[in-house]
């Protein structure tokens, strides 16, 4: 009885070390690379006639998933069911919301210097350039 009590004991400890060092694993690899893109950007969109802002907002959900928000120039703020962030590439869809078109947003940009740079590709195909800077940290007071 003594020997199945230590058996049990001692396999307990090894599952909760292993599962700890997972743990700390993900965090090391898929959390600290990723911190660089998290928090909230203002992006300023270039339409060609005219510049408009955007936002964008990219946070974690569970252990290793980029989540966010985005709001383009008119709307309100969409979810991003998930972000894909590797190499200092970032990219995600939005589907269409009142565009007549299956066909989704994306945006792929690079991050470098804390400035990300790259394109949105509308629902309707429009194209356009796009740089991104951190938004100022809101203090609530």
């Amino acid at each position: 009885m003594k020997r199945s009590t230590l058996a049990l004991g001692a396999l307990l400890s090894l599952l909760s070390y292993t599962a700890s060092a997972q743990a700390d694993h993900v965090n090391q690899v898929g959390h600290i690379g990723s911190k660089a893109l998290e928090g909230r950007w203002d992006l300023t969109v270039d339409r060609g006639d005219k510049m408009v802002p955007s936002w964008l907002e990219v946070h974690h959900s569970g252990l290793k998933n980029l989540v966010g928000h985005f709001v383009g120039d008119g709307g309100s703020a969409r979810p991003i069911s998930q972000v894909f962030f590797n190499d200092g590439k970032v990219n995600f869809t939005i589907p269409a919301q009142w565009e007549p078109t299956d066909q989704s947003m994306t945006l792929e940009a690079t991050l470098k210097d804390d400035v990300l740079t790259g394109t949105i590709v509308s629902p309707m195909g429009k194209k356009w350039t796009f740089t991104g800077v951190r938004a100022p940290r809101l203090i609530p007071q």
